[in-house]
């Protein structure tokens, strides 16, 4: 995996008050493994890709937190973002996902959750 954004990749910059940059954050997208029509696997690149990360790190925030709201676990994952200082805020938002850091974030908030709290290590 590589910190950096996929050439291919799209920005853009809004010309309204508030959320004028897009997109909010960037997850891995580029030769990611996936299910082969038929059968086996291969990579593939692109926006679905990396969506795809972007929802696995949501569903496991909402698995350790069940009674965080959707605004909080946005706001875990914008927030504990990995900065991408070279590719700019237009090419990266927020910078690049980072799940360990969203679920620490949103598990140090509020410790009264009906689930198990991991102990994490490191960045």
């Amino acid at each position: 995996m590589s910190d950096s954004v996929a050439h291919f990749s799209g920005s853009q910059q809004f010309k309204r008050a508030s959320d004028v940059i897009k997109p909010n954050l960037v997850a891995p997208g580029v030769e990611i493994p996936s299910a082969k029509p038929g059968g086996g696997l291969q990579t593939r690149s692109g926006t679905s890709m990396a969506a795809a990360h972007v929802a696995g790190a949501a569903a496991l925030l909402f698995q350790a937190k069940p009674r965080a709201t959707a605004a909080e676990v946005g706001e875990a994952l914008l927030e504990t973002c990995t900065p991408l200082p070279e590719a700019g805020e237009f090419r990266c938002g927020s910078g690049l996902l980072n799940p360990l850091k969203a679920l620490d974030a949103i598990l140090s908030t509020n410790r009264s959750f009906a689930g198990w709290q991991p102990t994490l290590t490191g960045d």
